[in-house]
């Protein structure tokens, strides 16, 4: 009889800590949410503390030629474009549709129950505004910085000839540069840096001065940087802001560790 009062104890104070077990989840369950809401409080406020200092800068050497391989490189992206451009362009037929326009040609087939209309497709917009956001930050000294020039040459070359894209180069680091780059600009980059990594106040430049002026044609950002922004909070906030203009954002690794991947 002891030992079976002494398991009906046990079993009495376990079931008495199951039933406490959900009121111990629920309050966690509270705290998480208030720690949420205190980060994405924190996150605004590190956003709104995002706008940068802007700067003008020298231009390059006038007629300065681009490096062989990221000639070649982006003549072999502007090809690609071009024919993914030229298809758009066109206007695209579907035969044999269930309701549309008539088809005279297919209608034999009507006989045997296939669709005998056609619809026409509309082309769509490829009138685009890109911003290519260059990471001259200290970290970015050496190979990793001719790597960065690099990707910003090949698409601002690439895209040249297209005159329903426009390009801007808007290089950054403790301070962001506003001017849109020529080639000799860019070529005369491959020995600057500017300090820290202000990524959160070039992307609020690019979304208010840059992309202020594109109406409503495509948007979209390539940030070329080796990540370690100066406040990851700032950043990711300015990146939902991206989110929230509908602009497309890209991120071109050079040498990112998944740390700072994780980041951005």
């Amino acid at each position: 009889q002891i030992e079976a009062l002494s398991q009906l104890k046990r079993e009495i104070g376990q079931l008495q800590a199951d039933e406490m077990r959900p009121l111990d989840l629920d309050a966690d369950a509270r705290r998480e949410l208030q720690t949420e809401a205190q980060d994405q409080e924190r996150l605004v406020a590190t956003a709104d503390d995002s706008s940068p200092t802007v700067s003008q800068w020298a231009k390059g050497k006038a007629g300065a030629a681009l490096p062989a391989h990221v000639a070649r490189q982006a003549a072999q992206l502007e090809a690609a474009l071009r024919s993914i451009f030229e298809s758009q362009d066109a206007r695209v037929t579907l035969s044999g549709c269930a309701s549309g326009r008539l088809d005279p040609r297919r209608l034999a087939a009507s006989q045997a129950g296939s669709g005998c209309f056609r619809r026409e497709l509309d082309s769509l917009d490829t009138s685009a505004h890109i911003a290519v956001l260059l990471d001259l930050s200290g970290s970015m000294m050496g190979d990793k910085l001719n790597a960065a020039v690099d990707a910003a040459e090949i698409i601002t070359a690439a895209l040249a000839n297209f005159t329903q894209v426009e390009v801007d180069v808007v290089p950054f680091g403790s301070t962001v540069l506003s001017a849109r780059a020529d080639i000799g600009t860019l070529e005369s980059l491959r020995t600057a840096t500017l300090g820290g990594t202000d990524t959160a106040g070039a992307i609020r430049h690019t979304l208010e001065a840059v992309f202020g002026k594109s109406g409503k044609r495509q948007k979209a950002m390539f940030i070329v940087t080796d990540g370690q922004p100066r406040s990851a909070g700032a950043t990711q906030a300015m990146l939902r802001e991206c989110r929230k203009a509908r602009v497309s954002v890209a991120t071109i690794g050079i040498q990112m560790s998944e740390t700072a991947g994780r980041d951005i």
